[in-house]
């Protein structure tokens, strides 16, 4: 009997849960404009997008984003942070997926109505960018990623880098304004996705040092993972210029992968959920960075470039607070977000494998979801009092090592497709 009535509770708060989905998720799509047609469309893509649907579910999304371009993104944005804090990291990725093929769609990605691809939302010229763009083209060109139509295409980023260094260098003029016709369908559009699954063994799980809210962990990732994640960050053509010497990409804007998604999840504190995933690879030499403090979160950063890269051993790391941990080939730095933390100088490599690629991961704690009042729900749960005995706890649970990393379902194969040669 006492059985029964759990599992009657159970299922009574898991149809609770999801009709309290249901409902936050026509509120995100909701607008004032919107007739129930419109309503019943936006419904039948998300359906498309949860059921693994992905060709039939861009050409749907690409027109509500034809319609609305600000709604549709946003959209897109709302459900899959809706995902993430349900713990749905793999519907979050497709939406993050679409978000990105909408926004930096071509006719090589994602290969589905290419005709229909539409400009980025931003389009500025970047010196910077150019001359990454070209030397990433000609590494792809090398691995015979890409086809010969991108030998051209290499040498007008070259020639139009060189213009601009020589007339504005720290100007960033409108794509339209100097090059629409030659590289509106490739400036800042996603060229390569390489495909990368999910492995076997993730994570090592050796740990270097630890105290003071900081952890550090050295040989992270199995050496498949590492070797799997730098392959994937070399070659997606997934990074933007930032404007401070360093290019960024992010979870919504192609930074997305089987393998990222295992990863974020396996790393993930008790308790809190996934706010942002992003990386950063290095451009030039730099200066150090002032200490900065963040939100109340827990950051983990991982570094994935060789230690041969670095051209100057003593720098390449992080500074927090006074403390200073130097650079290693898949060590993993995991603190607290509030504590004044900023990266150190570094001098690496200027070839293509050679730049610093820094892996980004912020959990924060999501606010208590509780149908009383907070005066009541603070009553009920009062925390104990800590004496000598009874310490308080650590500001952030620990990254929960001994999950299980197993990624759900597989990755479909339209996501990553890689352009015809």
């Amino acid at each position: 009997m006492r059985d029964h009535c759990a599992k009657a509770l159970a299922e009574r708060d898991q149809a609770n849960a999801l009709a309290a989905r249901e409902r936050q998720t026509h509120s995100l799509i909701a607008c004032n404009h919107h007739t129930p047609a419109v309503f019943e469309r936006y419904h039948r893509a998300r359906a498309l997008v949860e059921r693994d649907r992905f060709d039939e579910a861009f050409v749907r999304w690409h027109g509500h984003y034809a319609d609305d371009p600000a709604h549709a993104l946003a959209a897109l944005s709302a459900l899959s942070r809706l995902a993430d804090r349900d713990g749905c990291h793999q519907l979050a990725a497709r939406y993050d997926a679409m978000h990105t093929a909408l926004r930096r769609g071509s006719r090589w990605y994602p290969g589905t109505v290419a005709a229909r691809a539409l400009a980025p939302h931003h389009a500025c010229i970047s010196v910077a960018q150019l001359r990454h763009d070209a030397q990433q083209f000609e590494y792809l060109f090398g691995l015979g990623v890409l086809g010969d139509a991108f030998i051209d295409l290499i040498a007008r980023y070259r020639r139009l880098a060189a213009r601009l260094q020589a007339v504005q260098p720290d100007l960033y003029p409108a794509l339209s304004a100097v090059a629409h016709d030659d590289l509106d369908d490739v400036y800042q559009r996603i060229v390569h996705l390489r495909p990368t699954p999910c492995v076997a063994q993730l994570l090592r799980r050796r740990w270097a040092g630890h105290g003071n809210g900081v952890a550090v962990v050295d040989r992270l990732l199995s050496a498949e993972a590492l070797s799997e994640l730098q392959r994937f960050c070399l070659q997606s053509t997934v990074w933007l210029d930032r404007g401070d010497g360093l290019l960024a990409a992010r979870y919504e804007s192609g930074f997305n992968c089987p393998l990222l998604v295992q990863l974020a999840q396996a790393l993930q504190p008790q308790g809190h959920t996934l706010l942002q995933l992003r990386a950063t690879r290095s451009l030039a030499p730099r200066a150090r960075a002032p200490l900065r403090a963040g939100i109340a979160a827990v950051k983990v950063l991982l570094w994935l470039t060789p230690d041969d890269a670095n051209r100057d051993p003593r720098g390449g790391g992080l500074h927090i607070g006074e403390r200073y941990i130097g650079y290693r080939q898949n060590r993993a730095v995991v603190f607290d977000a509030r504590l004044p933390h900023g990266a150190a100088a570094c001098d690496f490599r200027d070839d293509h494998a050679g730049r610093q690629v820094t892996v980004e991961l912020l959990y924060a704690r999501p606010l208590a979801r509780s149908a009383k009042p907070p005066r009541l729900a603070a009553s009920l749960q009062s925390p104990p009092r800590h004496t000598r005995a009874n310490a308080a706890p650590r500001r952030y649970a620990a990254p929960a090592w001994a999950r299980s990393t197993a990624c759900g379902p597989a990755w479909p194969t339209a996501w990553a497709r890689s352009p015809a040669a």
